[in-house]
């Protein structure tokens, strides 16, 4: 029986998908398109991902199934022929303080094996070279860069006494401003900047005695010992950043790491110099003759001594080179094909707390088996450690040494050309992960997966353009393509014009969102979709073309001298009482640059919106408390009892309208409470109305039916009040977080990036609603890659010419037409995009 050639997919029901059956060929890139909210993620993430990961997990033993992620089986009557799943989401990276791209990509383990083997002088193994590991970090900051401390000032007001509130965290009569008030020690009614210099340094540093507390005592702790403790010692990202004065260690300067690594230097450069380097200067500093010959150096010199004193330190059986092993005492070191066991191998890396191999020991073990030189054998050495081996020193002048070195490094520049080749060569490898945009983050994962060699994969992409320019979308095209060609199959959720044409088969749901939704409404290729006549193909057949007329400025907002991260002394003027687009390649300065406009502009950013099962639309919007209200008034009963996350909740599902049972090892299953049939209230809530309806009655009306202007002007006039934002798509809910802040009033408005997760047609929903803006009086300004808004823009500020310190200058300003006529990066795709048919 011949392998099949298409994932077969029939009956598919989850979310609003109704009855659909597919046919997707395999080793193809496949592109789903569609309005936002039509199904397509329902198909490719809520079903094709979920089954491929559920079944992939059964192949595992009971013990490890039940410390993996648990998934429903999908709503389908089939699904054939599935390979296993890799998804590469928009979630941003949730990693902690200690994660940086470096440690993201491990690509900082490659360095730190490189510098253990060729750092001079040496600090040790490669786990002496992390800033998360004790061997390595900085003692001062604990590997964090930064020291976070209490400001005395910040916590305590020297203007009043204890009894009127000097207490900034704690409120009179609580609990722990008793603590202090009521202790004995001071006297309440006194100002603090009344108090001697003990009883201050007492009040804030004073630790073990014990104060009168009710009928017993207490342990007394001063406001900072107590501050640190239960604060700044577990987790200083959760400390309340209102009373803390953060600033870069003094004794690293940032770096994370202690002094004797970074003393250690392969020709001029520590690891901490190579890790603040953007990546394309790196690359060319470890593909420069200089730096082969700071290895030389290095390797002549000091390996013969690393080699000493590793057999002298080592006191069990087998002796290896600290460049291989943790040279502690452990009986026996080996591995297969001498692969490096040190502890840097097994160090969490701290994305996520899990342990991370060490990827550069991939490189090494080129060298280190039967044929490289790391594995042969010493016999002195040997003769020394009872007829152990001793991994010989790489690079230390004998032969072969250079091929280790090479090894290492043509491992950590491949991986730094994958990254730079999508457009994140302006990255350092010490930026923090929790800084990256989502359009960032989803190509740095993409980036892991690139280097692999595995086939017969399914590679999941949820719009891999979002945060790119057009001259970044070529470049993730090549990717996309590349995982094709070696034997994948990719599928890609997507709006993007450029994406969309690379496709070799299409899938287009539609014909509208939500309940309007849910069908194939095209599948075949991009010459059908645009003879199709649906929405998208439409829209990809007729691009837009220029405005032929711009609104005139009411007048000019200064940005001057701006010299904030890559921005060179920025002086630029922007205008008022128009719609403005700032553009340019990712890395440029747009967000930069906006972020130093003068204050009282209202912001509208990227992050993403909270998406519990609890919270619904009308919550987020906060209708729910005048729905509450006017239910609890006309029935003369207290507002809670309308609340299903209150007293108004059924008491069998608790409010969530669903029942999930844990099977133990099988897998769960969710269930509609049969006591609420899904409307998460209570029998005593539901048996109230209001003109006739009750409290679910009014959930379930669309936004269109109970009057939400602004949702319906968005397109979101399909969504019910009670709608979950956990079962929302991206772009219904960068749309609800719109709506949310234009309540706001202002007459600056500042968005970043809006179309995050639009389709075409929902771009021109979005345009509408800010000349709506515009024409009220306002000042609208958008960070925008899309270039439907650059054209329909009245002003355009480029931001180039290139990304990160290449960039940080305004390259062009006017008006669209004449940015048509420029020769910046995005007047190129401009004019390309126009010479489509999208002229006027």
């Amino acid at each position: 029986m011949g392998i099949a050639k298409a994932i077969e997919l029939s009956g598919l029901r989850q979310n609003n998908l109704k009855d659909v059956s597919l046919s997707l060929p395999k080793e193809r890139l496949t592109v789903f398109t569609g309005v936002s909210g039509s199904g397509k993620s329902s198909i490719v993430f809520a079903t094709i991902a979920v089954e491929s990961q559920r079944q992939l997990n059964e192949t595992y033993p009971s013990f490890i199934r039940n410390r993996l992620p648990r998934f429903e089986r999908p709503r389908a009557a089939t699904m054939a022929h599935l390979t296993p799943a890799v998804v590469v989401d928009q979630r941003r990276v949730t990693g902690n303080a200690r994660s940086t791209v470096g440690t993201m990509t491990e690509v900082l383990s490659i360095l730190r094996v490189l510098f253990s083997r060729y750092g001079m002088p040496s600090a040790g193994e490669s786990s002496a070279y992390s800033f998360n590991d004790p061997s390595g970090m900085c003692p001062e900051c604990d590997g964090l860069g930064r020291t976070v401390r209490a400001d005395p000032s910040r916590m305590v007001d020297d203007e009043l006494s204890l009894n009127d509130g000097a207490l900034t965290q704690h409120a009179v009569g609580t609990w722990t401003w008793q603590l202090y008030a009521r202790s004995g020690l001071f006297d309440p009614d006194k100002p603090i900047k009344d108090f001697t210099a003990e009883e201050r340094d007492l009040l804030l540093y004073g630790s073990g005695i014990r104060v009168p507390r009710g009928s017993g005592t207490n342990a007394y702790e001063g406001l900072i010992t107590r501050f640190n403790r239960l604060s700044l010692n577990r987790d200083t990202d959760a400390t309340d950043k209102r009373v803390v004065v953060e600033a870069p260690c003094p004794e690293c300067g940032g770096a994370r790491l202690n002094a004797a690594a970074l003393a250690s230097r392969i020709g001029e450069h520590n690891l901490a110099d190579y890790c603040a380097m953007e990546i394309g200067d790196l690359i060319e500093v470890l593909s420069t003759p200089e730096a082969d010959g700071a290895r030389a150096t290095a390797g002549a010199g000091g390996l013969d001594a690393k080699r000493d004193s590793a057999a002298k330190a080592n006191r069990g059986d087998t002796a290896l080179d600290p460049a291989g092993a943790d040279a502690e005492g452990s009986d026996t070191a080996h591995s297969p094909a001498g692969a490096t066991c040190e502890r840097g191998d097994v160090a969490a890396e701290a994305d996520g707390g899990d342990a991370v191999r060490d990827p550069a020991g991939d490189g090494a073990r080129d060298t280190a088996g039967a044929k490289g030189l790391e594995g042969k054998r010493d016999p002195a050495a040997a003769r020394a450690n009872g007829g152990g081996t001793v991994r010989g020193p790489a690079g230390a002048g004998g032969e072969g040494g250079g091929s280790a070195w090479g090894s290492v490094v043509a491992e950590a520049v491949r991986a730094l050309r994958r990254i730079d080749g999508i457009g994140l060569g302006y990255l350092t490898l010490d930026r923090a992960t929790s800084t990256l945009s989502g359009g960032e983050a989803q190509r740095l994962k993409t980036v892991r997966h690139l280097g692999s060699s595995l086939t017969g994969m399914t590679y999941i992409f949820d719009e891999p353009s979002v945060g790119l320019h057009p001259a970044d979308v070529s470049r993730l095209g090549e990717l996309l393509l590349e995982l094709r060609d070696k034997g994948n199959t990719v599928l890609v959720v997507e709006h993007d014009r450029d994406v969309i044409a690379l496709a070799d088969h299409v899938v287009d749901m539609g014909p509208g969102a939500g309940a309007q939704g849910g069908e194939v409404v095209f599948e075949g290729t991009v010459t059908g979709l645009t003879r199709s006549g649906t929405l998208t193909g439409k829209r990809l057949k007729k691009p837009t073309g220029l405005k032929p007329a711009y609104r005139e400025p009411t007048g000019w907002l200064r940005i001057s001298n701006a010299s904030m991260h890559n921005l060179k002394r920025v002086t630029v003027g922007v205008p008022t009482g128009v719609l403005t687009a700032v553009t340019g390649v990712a890395g440029s300065g747009k967000s930069t640059l906006v972020s130093q406009l003068p204050p009282g502009a209202l912001f509208v950013d990227q992050s993403p919106i909270g998406a519990s099962i609890r919270a619904t639309t009308a919550t987020y919007l906060n209708l729910m408390d005048q729905i509450r209200r006017s239910f609890a008034k006309a029935n003369g009963v207290e507002a809670a009892l309308f609340s299903h996350n209150s007293k108004g909740a059924c008491p069998v599902c608790e409010g969530r309208g669903e029942i999930k049972v844990d099977l133990a090892f099988m897998d769960p299953v969710t269930t509609t409470c049969e006591a609420c049939h899904g409307t998460r209230y209570s029998a005593e809530a539901l048996s109230h109305t209001l003109d006739g309806r009750t409290i679910a009655d009014v959930l379930a009306m669309t936004a269109d039916e109970y009057g939400v202007p602004v949702l319906s002007e968005l397109g979101l006039g399909h969504l019910t009040l009670g709608r979950a934002l956990s079962t929302l798509s991206g772009g219904e809910r960068q749309r609800l977080k719109l709506a949310h802040r234009l309540r706001e009033s202002g007459n600056v408005y500042v968005f970043d990036e809006p179309t995050t997760g639009l389709h075409m047609a929902d771009v021109d929903t979005l345009l509408a609603l800010l000349d709506r803006l515009v024409d009220g009086g306002n000042t609208v300004i958008a960070v925008e890659h899309d270039l439907d808004v650059v054209k329909h823009a009245d002003w355009v500020i480029d931001m180039g010419p290139g990304a990160g310190k290449r960039g940080g200058e305004v390259v062009f300003e006017g008006t669209p037409a004449a940015l048509a006529e420029a020769s910046t990066q995005t007047a190129k795709y401009l004019v390309k995009s126009l010479d489509s048919g999208g002229r006027v």
